[in-house]
């Protein structure tokens, strides 16, 4: 880069100016006599005779008196260094633009040495300009200080007197590779207590910015490789001073927050031990352990350092070819003594230089020679061993050689054809500090326990900041507004695990006492997988129905009458290994028991949380320090319930009550009832409460508490979105038994009752025997408005979920959304229990939307942009069916302009049948209509794949259309959909808006239809793997299953299991003569070879049901 033109400031009598230093008050004035002859002598030239020989000749010249003088002369001789060479320390005049080494002694020093802390405070403090100029790599001399880890330098800058709006303007400027000298503070090991100083003055923005491969300082301190003891409060110091980097993700295509780079950095690291230990066995020789200890970090294997005196800028006028000739001929000087450069002898190794390469041939008209220039002999010491080479190799002409390397040509940066030099850019070579074993304290090997320690701060710490009121700091362009899904990003990104990091239970409001059983309750939430760390827990009222053992009556009468349901809840989540909860409700105000004190303690002691709002008025100070446990307690947080009498605020505020939780910063007072007294008086009570409690901290010498006061509980303001009302029946009529329905109950049953012939392994559906396309249960997305994960009919066949509910409003604003184990309306419980009726064997994976509620009795629909989102999702995750019971209308007037997630929508849908999913979707049910009108229904008419996507419509009791279809050529099938029948040991909690009638229901019936038929197929590839008939192109097999998963293979299914086989005749699948018989067998009990005669049936269905064409016409779509 172009260099700055720095002008030399003149003294009184019109030459050079003193040289001042903000350490000592005595102005250093100019010296006369021999010891000064050559300074005068050089001061009298002209600038056209300054020539770069010259500097380079004055700047060796300053470095061998230094070293010499020691780190730490005297002030005499620091004056006297001062004195003699003030002239060549300050910045030049602008004809003096050499490049920077050959202008900037900060620089230099920065480059070569030696340690002088004394001078660099100096020129920092009497030219903090120096700092600002980068070479042509764009590193400033602190950086390179940093880069190679000359702690005395950056210590010398941080304690000069530097303004810290230029130090961190310094600080943040990046390099070519776009890494600022926090990145390279890190990525070098630099001496952790200077590199927290540094990063303390650092802005948030500085600390947030990202390399060229994306990484920030955080990314690069997470490093596992670099998960050292000395290292943990780098990480610390990083997050408390900007969180900025929290928001940032690797470049594509891992696109790794902090967190995720920390684990992947891990496996790697693991991965590459193990590859160490077993070439350590296999060649019979050499310590694995030893080879471990020499793995550096990830980052540091790939860090590129630049060459110094790689840039150029304009040449002097006097600069030649011979000039440096004549230079380097004179260049050693006297032979120094040991100077004592301890950080250099100690670091020797590391400064091995590289093999030396051949120069590259040059033209005639940029031809120019440079030559490495000798230093004084023994500049580093007296004997040879300890003489040591630039860290960096061969440099251009302004360059230092390695001692007792006589000169020779190397390659300096290219002149034009005028002579002047031109900026150029070499390969970039590693420093080789990062590329040879460091010394021992740099290669310390990574500690587990403290990995896990920044792991956990990380996800700590992200979870943390979704309670605070504010956006991150301003590290980045626009504010990033942290949710639980940004969260569920940093910690898994696509989280194909589908790890939960909240807990809302029961998942939905209601007006009565909810009686759990908790053994179903375990049942039905066992398979949920939790995070060791949660968001948010919150119990609602809920009460538990169990039975108590005879024998152990008495127990709990002698513990009171107080209610113990939490104990249960949260052991069971301790059991799923959950150790911190950053805020934790429970509601405990309702019903006639609030829960006993020890309850309560002994609930929440395992437990590390953060915000406690245990609603139970007027709880005891004692209770909360127990629960919290005690001097170990991170409560930050706390919400009172308070029921107005003043005794409560006294005793939380005594010493031995809240003032000792050290940790504890907010306390929100919810006054739960008027009380007794006045309003004046209860703000007088208030006040002294507050007082009370900051007297006692002082006492404590802990931090203030704020504290904030809620008048009055407004118990209407914060429910949750949608649920404070249920939509009207449809009014329609009963429900009556559906002939339809019988005959595929009954098949339903016999698959559910198939065992397993004789000679089958256990396991037999799933063994590690079987190919993939065998192994895999059907999966089917169920998108829909959640699904009652307690209810006995289909908690079996739930397998977990995802919800894109936009939040409830009463979960403290944190975006939280609505759980998807809880169905808003009851229609996606509905919805489950229709798939799970047809096919027993089925998982359904739930997709939670945003219910819309409209006041005006109508019934429920949901947000464009949800769907979009599931659609996305389920698309992703690869479902074999996607299954929607619902329509979206278009709309684009001002307030409800949905176009752009309509468009989202239709891009997922085609995506969906880009990748061969079944989609099913449902009529709009708005009887006869304009094709203008229906083609406003999404995803019932999403342009470009109507053709490759089921539309399904309702059918009455005889089989006819319903007339709110629509016209019969608008959908493509049609299933029972009017007074469906619910059995009577599967009934569902009636609510209003639960519709029993509609192509919704006909539409889960229909993706019931096509699992069961997948499901039929896989049997039948199974029976047949088992048996060696597996590469038996005659029968069904794998490549069966991959083709019934497609949509022309099931539309031929479906057509011939309807009455005619003839879509355009009838549209009506005819259940009744296909499974009809083929249930009875499944279900008769014979003497002998039962299971045989069944599963015969079985192939018999799947070989029917997938035709050889079929299979064919798929493998070869599935080749191309």
């Amino acid at each position: 880069m172009a260099s700055q033109d720095w002008q030399r400031p003149p003294s009184a009598n019109g030459d050079d100016g003193p040289f001042d230093d903000d350490d000592n008050d005595d102005d250093d004035q100019s010296s006369s006599g021999s010891e000064h002859e050559e300074e005068e002598t050089l001061s009298d030239q002209d600038d056209d005779d300054l020539t770069l020989p010259v500097y380079q000749e004055k700047f060796r010249s300053m470095q061998e008196m230094l070293r010499n003088l020691g780190p730490d002369p005297s002030q005499s001789d620091q004056d006297e260094f001062v004195a003699k060479f003030g002239k060549w320390l300050q910045p030049q005049p602008e004809t003096m633009d050499f490049v920077i080494d050959q202008r900037n002694f900060l620089y230099k020093l920065a480059q070569d040495g030696p340690d002088v802390p004394w001078l660099v405070k100096r020129l920092v403090n009497q030219f903090p300009a120096f700092l600002e100029e980068q070479d042509g790599d764009g590193r400033s001399s602190l950086l390179l200080a940093i880069n190679r880890r000359q702690t005395e330098f950056v210590r010398a800058v941080l304690d000069s007197n530097l303004d810290v709006a230029l130090l961190e303007k310094t600080l943040r400027k990046p390099s070519w590779n776009r890494e600022n000298c926090i990145h390279q503070a890190i990525s070098n090991n630099l001496d952790p207590a200077i590199t927290i100083s540094l990063i303390e003055k650092s802005s948030p923005q500085t600390l947030a910015a990202q390399d060229q491969k994306k990484l920030t300082p955080l990314h690069l301190a997470v490093d596992y490789a670099r998960c050292t003891k000395s290292r943990f409060e780098v990480v610390t110091a990083l997050i408390r001073c900007g969180d900025g980097a929290f928001d940032t993700e690797t470049d594509k295509p891992d696109r790794f927050s902090a967190y995720l780079y920390h684990l992947d950095t891990k496996r790697k690291y693991e991965k590459a031990q193990e590859e160490r230990a077993k070439k350590a066995l296999e060649s019979g020789g050499g310590s694995a352990k030893s080879d471990a200890s020499k793995q550096p970090s990830s980052e540091s294997k790939a860090k590129i350092i630049k060459e110094p005196g790689a840039s150029s800028s304009r040449q002097p006028k006097a600069f030649s070819s011979a000039s440096l000739q004549g230079t380097a001929a004179g260049s050693l000087g006297k032979t120094g003594q040991d100077d004592g450069w301890e950080r250099i002898k100690r670091n020797a190794e590391d400064f091995m230089p590289p093999p030396p390469k051949r120069a590259p041939t040059a033209s005639f008209a940029n031809f120019t020679t440079s030559f490495a220039v000798i230093p004084p002999a023994g500049a580093f010491g007296q004997n040879q061993k300890d003489q040591l080479p630039s860290p960096h190799g061969p440099k251009d002409a302004s360059a230092i050689a390695f001692p007792g390397i006589k000169e020779r040509p190397s390659t300096p940066a290219s002149l034009s054809v005028d002579g002047k030099p031109v900026e150029t850019r070499p390969k970039p070579r590693r420093s080789k500090q990062s590329r040879v074993s460091k010394s021992s304290s740099t290669r310390e090997k990574p500690s587990p326990e403290i990995a896990e320690r920044i792991a956990k701060e990380l996800k700590l710490h992200y979870l943390r900041s979704i309670f605070t009121a504010q956006s991150t700091q301003q590290a980045i362009p626009a504010p990033i507004i942290r949710t639980r899904d940004s969260a569920i990003r940093f910690l898994y990104g696509d989280n194909k695990e589908d790890k939960h990091i909240y807990f809302i239970f029961p998942p939905t409001v209601s007006t009565s006492t909810q009686k759990i059983d908790f053994d179903d309750f375990k049942s039905s939430y066992d398979r949920l997988v939790f995070d060791q760390v949660l968001l948010a827990v919150e119990f609602r009222h809920v009460e538990l129905d169990t039975v108590v053992n005879p024998r152990r009556q008495n127990k709990y009468a002698d513990m009171g009458a107080g209610r113990r349901d939490m104990e249960t809840f949260f052991k069971w989540l301790r059991d799923k290994n959950v150790t911190n909860i950053i805020k934790v409700i429970v509601e405990d105000r309702k019903g006639s028991t609030a829960h006993s004190d020890q309850a309560i303690e002994t609930a929440l002691k395992e437990f590390d949380v953060e915000i406690l709002d245990w609603r139970k008025v007027d709880i005891d100070p004692r209770t909360i320090w127990e629960a919290s446990r005690k001097e170990r307690s991170n409560l930050r947080e706390l919400h009172l319930w308070w029921s107005g009498n003043n005794a409560l605020l006294r005793s939380w505020s005594e010493l031995d009550g809240l003032p000792k939780l050290r940790n504890l910063k907010r306390i929100i007072l919810h006054q739960t009832q008027r009380g007794l007294e006045s309003p004046e008086r209860i703000r007088k009570d208030v006040e002294e409460f507050k007082l009370r409690l900051q007297v006692n901290r002082d006492a404590l010498s802990f931090p203030p508490i704020q504290i904030e006061h809620e008048k009055s509980a407004d118990e209407t303001k914060k429910r949750p979105k949608g649920l404070t009302y249920n939509l009207k029946n449809d009014g329609r009529s009963g429900i009556d038994t559906h002939r339809w329905l019988s005959v595929m109950d009954t098949f339903a049953q016999g698959i559910q009752m198939l065992k397993a012939p004789s000679g089958f392994p256990d396991g037999y559906l799933t063994h590690d025997s079987l190919p993939p396309e065998l192994s895999k249960e059907v999966r089917v997305a169920l998108i829909d408005d959640g699904a009652d994960f307690m209810h006995r009919a289909i908690k079996n066949i739930l397998d977990n979920g995802r919800s894109f509910d936009s939040g409830i409003e009463d979960f403290d604003g944190i975006g939280g959304p609505g759980p998807f184990h809880g169905s808003t309306t009851g229609h996606g419980t509905l919805m489950a229990y229709m798939i799970g009726r047809v096919c027993p064997k089925v998982k359904i994976f739930v997709c939670k939307l945003d219910v819309l509620r409209h006041g005006d009795g109508t019934k429920a629909g949901f947000t464009a942009k949800s769907a979009a989102d599931a659609v996305e999702f389920a698309v992703k995750r690869g479902f074999d069916i996607i299954s929607m019971s619902w329509t979206v209308q278009k709309t684009n007037d001002e307030e409800n302009d949905n176009t752009e997630d309509i468009k989202r929508l239709e891009t997922a849908i085609k995506s969906a049948v880009d990748q061969k999913r079944l989609v099913f979707c449902s009529a709009p049910d708005i009887g006869s209509t304009n094709r203008e009108v229906l083609d406003t229904y999404y995803p019932f008419s999403c342009p470009g794949v109507s053709d490759s996507i089921f539309k399904i419509g309702a059918a009455k009791a005889d089989g006819s259309m319903h007339s709110w279809v629509g016209a019969p050529s608008s959908v493509d099938f049609i299933l029972p959909g009017h007074n469906v029948e619910i059995r009577e040991e599967d009934k569902i909690h009636e609510q209003d808006d639960i519709p029993k009638t509609g192509s919704s229901v006909a539409t889960a019936l229909a993706a019931g239809l096509a699992a069961l038929i997948i499901h039929c197929v896989r049997l039948g590839a199974i029976y047949n793997f088992y048996n060696g008939k597996s590469n038996d192109p005659t029968v069904v097999n794998k490549s069966s299953v991959v083709a019934i998963k497609q949509f022309a293979a099931m539309r031929e299914a479906f057509l011939k299991i309807s009455s005619s086989g003839d879509k355009d005749k009838d549209r009506r699948i005819e259940v009744e003569s296909f499974f009809d018989g083929p249930g009875k067998v499944l279900n008769a009990v014979y003497e002998k070879d039962d299971a045989k005669q069944k599963w015969t049936q079985i192939t018999d269905i799947a070989r029917d049901l997938i035709s050889s064409k079929a299979v064919a016409k798929a493998v070869a779509i599935q080749r191309h």
